[in-house]
């Protein structure tokens, strides 16, 4: 195998990768400050964008349309937009 044939799909898997790292890592955290009822500052929306990266280099053309998969379950950026959406419409 050539590294012709290689080249194409080492960017998503490197990006692919550190993606789902920080994505577990985000749900890792949070889990943990939930236990010791404390809190926790998630890595953002880093996990999540790098899913999108991964997803974006991926050489199938079919698969580019699912890249808002990785924002919705990195916690990091999930939550944020939940919040966002949550005060501008909930406002007392």
């Amino acid at each position: 195998m050539s590294f012709a044939v290689i080249q194409p799909w080492l960017y998503s898997i490197v990006f692919g990768f550190l993606s789902v790292a920080i994505i577990i890592s985000n749900y890792w955290y949070l889990f943990d400050a939930r236990r010791r009822k404390g809190t926790t500052s998630l890595t953002l929306f880093i996990g999540g964008m790098l899913g999108v990266i991964a997803i974006l280099t991926v050489p199938i053309i079919e698969v580019k349309y699912f890249f808002f998969i990785p924002l919705l379950i990195d916690p990091g950026t999930s939550l944020i937009v939940i919040g966002v959406i949550k005060d501008q419409f909930f406002r007392k």
